[in-house]
């Protein structure tokens, strides 16, 4: 017994003492000189063709203080109308709240952005969509700038109208496969620039006419604007040159004829052109 009020003495010490050995980077402060600091200013989207969701940009939003932070909102400018869309710790919305990140941590925010039509902007020409991402921390508002250049496009996808004419007013863009019906032409004119989706083909089952009106009276440039251009949809710079991200022209050896294609550039499919033979199991590159 003469050791049972020692014993508690040490063990009421070690009970005061338990809490504080709660790590550092765990406790909260409030300090508002206790800020963020991001991987990036600004959240850049490349060409975004309209009604097509873009691809995910990443922005690594850093707590450099020794304790634990707590955001208390997460949110682009104006929610219920923004055209881009976060997810912060596996939660999909405009907005998030009350965001723990621990001391000398980091917190990865994924955003993405969907256009709407450009509305009043000229056919063909791209527009600017402008938001904000805002950090609401311990009486700070800090901001990170999105922006995104939008542009209207045709979108085609399936069997394609009888002898279709795709023009340069506007991108088309594939999201999937398209099919020229047997007996029928489709024209593509001068200056056109289609833009394939990952997978997607143009299968010609009738008969392609690329530029069949140009007729430059000398040599043409690379960059001639009159040039048919066909390239996969992935508009960033490092997708420029990297091929097999489109399944290429294809063509049905049996039903396709009278095809032309004059003064076009073919880049990043798998299968610049390819002909094949419905009943032949392995088609071959033509």
């Amino acid at each position: 017994m003469r050791f049972l009020l020692p014993c508690l003495l040490v063990l009421s010490c070690l009970l005061t003492v338990l809490p504080g050995c709660e790590p550092k980077e765990d406790l909260f402060t409030t300090d508002p000189g206790a800020k963020l600091e991001f991987s990036a200013d600004t959240v850049l989207f490349d060409t975004v063709f309209t009604q097509v969701g873009t691809v995910t940009k990443r922005l690594w939003v850093y707590n450099r203080n020794s304790r634990a932070v707590k955001v208390e909102q997460i949110s682009v400018l104006n929610p219920a109308v923004s055209e881009y869309s976060l997810i912060v710790n596996g939660d999909a919305g405009p907005v998030a709240n009350n965001v723990e990140i621990r001391g000398k941590d980091s917190l990865l925010v994924l955003v993405r952005a969907k256009l709407g039509p450009g509305g009043a902007q000229p056919e063909g020409k791209p527009f600017l969509i402008a938001d904000q991402l805002r950090f609401k921390t311990n009486g700070n508002d800090q901001q990170v700038e999105l922006v995104a250049y939008g542009q209207n496009a045709f979108f085609h996808r399936g069997v394609l109208a009888c002898n279709e004419v795709w023009r340069k007013d506007k991108p088309h863009v594939l999201p999937s496969s398209v099919l020229v019906p047997a007996g029928c032409v489709l024209t593509i004119e001068a200056g056109a620039r289609v833009y394939a989706h990952a997978g997607a083909a143009i299968i010609v089952k009738g008969t392609l006419r690329v530029n069949p009106d140009y007729a430059p009276t000398g040599p043409i440039k690379p960059t001639d604007p009159n040039i048919v251009r066909f390239s996969g949809d992935r508009l960033e710079p490092f997708y420029n040159e990297v091929p097999g991200q489109w399944a290429g022209i294809q063509f049905d050896s049996v039903s396709s004829r009278n095809n032309l294609i004059r003064y076009a550039e073919i880049k990043n499919a798998g299968f610049g052109l390819l002909v094949y033979n419905p009943g032949n199991q392995q088609p071959r590159p033509g």
